[in-house]
C-alpha cells in the first residue's frame, strides 16, 4: 500500500514540477529509506539474522534434494553409507505419501475395506515421518561439508532446482533484505519514516482531489461516447428486425421439427405401454411374494416376541430369587457379624486372662526349675559325700586290714628267729 502511495505521489510529482525538482525529490524520498546504521550491533540481532540466514541455507539444501534423488544409487559411496540409507528412507516414505494423494493408486494399493479417514490418518504419519526424516537429513549434512559440494554438483547438472524453489528462494531472500533493513533501521530514523509517509498521506489526498476533478471530465467525456453509442443502438436495432425475421423462419422450422418428435413420442408411448403392462405383471406378482414373506416374517415375530417375553419372566423371576436369596444371606450375614463382634470381644478376654495365667505359669515354672536344680544341685552333693565317705571308709578299712596284718608278721617274726637259735 506505501508502494503505491510513493509511485503514485512521484508520478504526480514529476506532472507537476519539472524533471530537476522530480529527481531531486526522488533522492530525499530515498535518503529517508536508507538504513542509518551499516552493520548489526547487537547479539539477539545478528541472532535473528543467523536463523533467518540458517532457514534460506535449509531450503536450499532441500531444493537441491530432487537432482541427488534421481541419481542416489550413484552417489552412495560420495554420500556416506548413513547419510544415503536416510535419503533412501525419504525417498521410499515420499513414494507412499504419492500413492495415498492420488485416488487411483490409493484405490488399487489399499486393501478391501479401507477408509478415507484411514488413509487420511496414515498420510499424516508419513508426513511426521517425512519432517523428521528430513531434520535428520540437514543435521547430517552440517557434520558432512563434502556432501553439500555433490547437492550442488548435482542440481546444476539437472539445470538447477525448480521455478517454484527459486520463487520460495527469492521470497525468502526479500524477507531477508526486509529484516536487515528493519534491524539496521534506528528509531530516530524510524520516527522520521513516519512523519514522512504522513506528509506523503496527505499530498495523497490532495492528490485524490484532483483526480476527483479529472474524473468529472471523465464523465463529461463518458456522456458525449453515450450520444455516440445510442447513434450505433439505431442500427443495432435494424439488425434485430433482421434477426427476428431470421428467428420467425427457424420457428417454423422448429414446429416442423416438433411435429415428428411428436409422432415419434407417439409410437414410443405404444411401446412403453406395453413394457408398463409387462413391469405391472411383474410388481403384482413380486406383491404376492412379499405378502407371503410378510406373513412369515409375522409369524416368526410372534415366535419371536413369546420366546423373548418368556426369557423375560425368567430372567425377572431369577432376579427376584436372587434379590431373597440375597437378603437372607445378608441377614444371616449380620448374624453372623454379630456373633463374631461377640466371640471377638471374649477372645479378647480370654487372651488377657491367658496373658496374666501366662506369667503367672512362666513365674511358677521358673520357681519349680530352681527348686529342681537346687534338689539336684543337693542329690549330686550327697552323691559326692556318699561316694567320698565310701572312699575314706575303704580306704579306712584298708589302712585298718594292712595295719592288723603288719602287726601280725611282726609278732611271727621272733618266733622264727628263736627256733633259729635252738637249731
Amino acid at each position: 500500500m506505501f508502494a503505491d502511495v510513493l509511485a503514485g505521489e512521484a508520478n504526480l510529482q514529476l506532472l507537476s514540477s519539472g524533471p530537476d525538482q522530480g529527481n531531486a525529490k526522488k533522492v530525499e524520498d530515498k535518503k529517508v529509506f536508507i538504513p542509518s546504521n551499516q552493520k548489526l550491533l547487537s547479539v539477539e540481532t545478528q541472532r535473528i539474522l543467523g536463523v533467518d540466514e540458517d532457514c534460506i541455507s535449509q531450503v536450499g539444501i532441500v531444493a537441491m534434494l530432487p537432482a541427488v534423488m534421481l541419481n542416489l544409487d550413484g552417489l552412495s559411496d560420495r554420500l556416506g553409507k548413513e547419510l544415503s540409507e536416510a535419503l533412501r528412507e525419504h525417498k521410499f516414505l515420499e513414494e507412499r505419501l504419492e500413492g495415498l494423494d492420488c485416488p487411483k493408486q490409493a484405490s488399487d494399493g489399499a486393501q478391501e475395506g479401507d477408509t478415507e479417514e484411514a488413509r487420511e490418518d496414515s498420510g499424516a504419519k508419513l508426513e511426521r515421518d517425512i519432517k523428521r526424516l528430513m531434520r535428520a537429513v540437514l543435521r547430517q549434512l552440517r557434520t558432512h561439508p563434502a556432501a553439500l559440494h555433490v547437492f550442488r554438483a548435482e542440481s546444476e547438472k539437472v539445470g538447477g532446482v525448480s521455478k517454484s524453489m527459486q520463487h520460495l528462494l527469492g521470497s525468502l531472500q526479500d524477507l531477508y533484505a526486509i529484516l536487515l533493513e528493519g534491524l539496521l533501521t534506528s528509531p530516530a530514523q524510524e520516527r522520521k519514516r513516519r512523519r514522512h509517509m504522513q506528509a506523503v498521506f496527505v499530498r495523497h489526498g490532495r492528490n485524490m482531489e484532483l483526480i476527483a476533478s479529472l474524473e468529472k471530465e471523465v464523465v463529461e467525456a463518458n456522456k458525449c461516447r453515450d450520444a455516440e453509442n445510442s447513434k450505433k443502438n439505431s442500427v443495432i436495432k435494424k439488425l434485430k428486425l433482421s434477426l427476428h425475421k431470421t428467428v420467425k423462419t427457424s420457428e417454423d422450422f422448429i414446429l416442423r421439427t416438433e411435429q415428428d418428435a411428436a409422432r415419434q413420442s407417439h409410437s414410443d408411448s405404444t411401446a412403453s405401454e406395453a413394457k408398463q403392462a409387462d413391469m405391472q405383471q411383474k410388481v403384482s406378482q413380486l406383491s404376492v411374494q412379499l405378502k407371503t414373506l410378510t406373513e412369515e416374517n409375522r409369524v416368526a415375530e410372534t415366535a419371536q416376541r413369546k420366546k423373548k417375553y418368556k426369557v423375560e419372566t425368567e430372567v425377572e423371576n431369577w432376579f427376584m430369587k436372587y434379590d431373597a436369596d440375597m437378603g437372607e444371606k445378608q441377614a444371616d450375614l449380620e448374624e453372623i457379624e454379630e456373633a463374631f463382634k461377640e466371640e471377638n470381644q471374649n477372645l479378647m478376654e480370654l487372651e488377657e486372662t491367658y496373658a496374666i495365667l501366662e506369667r503367672e505359669y512362666n513365674q511358677i515354672q521358673r520357681e519349680l526349675w530352681r527348686a529342681e536344680e537346687r534338689k539336684k544341685e543337693e542329690q549330686l552333693e550327697l552323691e559326692l559325700k556318699t561316694k567320698v565317705a565310701i572312699i575314706i571308709q575303704a580306704m579306712w578299712r584298708g589302712y585298718c586290714v594292712r595295719k592288723a596284718l603288719s602287726g601280725k608278721g611282726k609278732a611271727k617274726k621272733p618266733k622264727k628267729g628263736k627256733g633259729k637259735k635252738g637249731k
